[in-house]
């Protein structure tokens, strides 16, 4: 596989899997410690726990810019101690990259740290009892799903239980055209629908599933751990806006 090519690939995966659309940002904002609760400066957006997705339209975007970079309104982040943090006017200069994620941390000299750390502890503990609790009512995965799924290997922790319909040619070159087929059919299946970030989430994970289902199919070849870095990077990303919005 030439190595332009593949290059196309990967970025065809991030690109059309990170939003679906060429005209679309996609911002995260965490706080640490986690817990504090979320506002946009000077915006209608209501405050929320911790972590948050946004998504922007490019046309909107591009009416606030300053020396080549969009202008973004920034976010005030409160603890339950009352310590508050901004992250400041956000500035999105590489417009190449349609994700970006802004963290916004807890003052180091702002009173009472313990008392929102130990919240943070709760909400902690609270998210993994729930997390166990629906974990417990599902049933481990069957031989006839793991044949499904492309059986018991490396990348089985990543791909999802819709990922046994991905299917690529074992030739590595024939692999990348329908992967590439795949995920602009995706694209095309989206362009026109209106902006939401659970969907366009939930295409980004697809895409990287699809991107490991290629790094399967082109296993040994150069360049090809970069790739398997790329979808697992996705896939996460991708988990973390499904979790901290879509649940």
């Amino acid at each position: 596989m030439g190595s332009l090519t593949k290059i196309s690939t990967v970025s065809a995966l991030i690109s059309l899997g990170g939003c679906m659309s060429p005209e679309a940002y996609l911002l995260n904002i965490y706080t640490s410690p986690k817990g504090a609760i979320v506002r946009e400066d000077g915006g209608t957006l209501a405050g929320r726990d911790g972590f948050i997705a946004l998504r922007y339209k490019t046309d909107s975007l591009k009416q606030h810019q300053e020396n080549g970079c969009f202008l973004i309104n920034g976010f005030t982040a409160t603890w339950p101690s009352g310590a508050k943090a901004s992250s400041g006017v956000i500035r999105w200069c590489d417009k190449d990259k349609t994700l970006m994620g802004v963290m916004i941390r807890r003052p180091a000299d702002a009173p009472n740290l313990q008392f929102d750390l130990d919240a943070e502890r709760r909400m902690l503990d609270e998210a993994v009892a729930a997390s166990n609790a629906a974990a417990a009512q599902v049933q481990p995965p069957s031989t006839e799903q793991l044949i499904a799924t492309g059986g018991s290997n490396k990348y089985d922790t990543y791909y999802s239980a819709d990922a046994g319909d991905i299917n690529l040619s074992s030739d590595c070159d024939t692999a990348e055209k329908e992967a590439a087929a795949k995920v602009n059919s995706m694209a095309a299946a989206s362009k026109g629908l209106p902006p939401n970030v659970c969907q366009s989430a939930r295409n980004s994970r697809r895409s990287g599933e699809i991107g490991l289902k290629l790094a399967e199919a082109c296993e040994g070849r150069p360049g090809n751990d970069e790739l398997v870095s790329a979808m697992v990077k996705l896939i996460k990303e991708s988990d973390a806006t499904i979790q901290g919005s879509c649940m």
